[in-house]
């Protein structure tokens, strides 16, 4: 976590190490079309990245989105309990699961046991 007052190259050092990391920066675009229905679906690509696909994600979290209590309860809920209550369909879980699964033979070269 990286804080500090605007301006001082959060941002930019961020960036360089996701290039350096090879990794997915991902920052939410604060518009006028942004919802808090967007920040969810947009949550839920990168956790898919990060966790099904074992990719190295980068999340900034630019000042202005602290300025709504949902997307701060979001994120607080989220480091404080590891998850998002209702963020995936049981489906989507399945699907992670099985990609989780995949990843971990394909990594380890070994057959691991898939539990619920």
């Amino acid at each position: 976590i990286l804080l500090g007052e605007p301006g001082t190259g959060r941002q930019l050092i961020s960036r360089v190490a996701s290039i350096l990391k090879n990794s997915v920066f991902y920052t939410p675009t604060l518009n006028d079309g942004f919802t808090f229905e967007h920040w969810r679906l947009d949550f839920k690509e990168l956790l898919k990245k990060a966790g099904a696909l074992g990719e190295c994600c980068i999340l900034f979290i630019n000042p202005e989105l602290t300025k709504c209590p949902k997307f701060i309860d979001d994120i607080n809920y989220f480091f404080t309990n590891h998850e998002l209550p209702n963020l995936f369909s049981i489906e989507e879980m399945y699907e992670i699961t099985e990609k989780v699964h995949n990843y971990l033979k394909k990594t380890l070269k070994s057959e691991a046991e898939l539990t619920p």
